[in-house]
């Protein structure tokens, strides 16, 4: 009697830490319609996505101004910066600036992933994800 309750609790033990990593190593689907930005966050991740792609870049660097930060940039090619790009507005405009910050941190993590890195002018270290990449995917008209 012990040595068959002994192995129906070690048969139910198994299936638990089967079931349990189960559970642990895979994902739970996330609705793409559950994180929908507003217009100006999407186009503000979409172009993040656009210069990440168009550049070969891994991350995009950006500085308090807008500006895209990029080392190994050509020297004759142009500066390119968020703020002028999505607002029209100039780099040294303190309310295009805190707008920026405000879209920046609209966009959820999910679709858009914070890199840490100890720079002090460059706040925005981030890559798209693949999450972000289905959404605009998802929302070409």
């Amino acid at each position: 009697m012990f040595v068959g309750v002994g192995f129906l609790l070690t048969a139910a033990g198994g299936v638990l830490v089967w079931f349990g990593n189960e559970l642990r190593t895979t994902p739970a689907p996330i609705a793409i319609s559950a994180l929908a930005l507003d217009p100006e966050a999407e186009r503000l991740l979409k172009r993040i996505y656009e210069l990440q792609t168009h550049h070969d870049l891994y991350k995009l660097v950006i500085s308090h101004d807008g500006t895209l930060l990029r080392p190994n940039a050509p020297a004759d090619e142009p500066e390119i910066n968020l703020i002028e790009s999505l607002f029209g507005g100039k780099r040294g405009d303190e309310q295009s600036q805190r707008a920026l910050e405000k879209l920046m941190l609209e966009i959820p993590v999910t679709y858009l992933r914070n890199i840490p890195q100890a720079n002090w002018d460059t706040p925005y270290v981030v890559a798209v994800t693949p999450e972000g990449r289905a959404y605009l995917r998802s929302r070409q008209h």
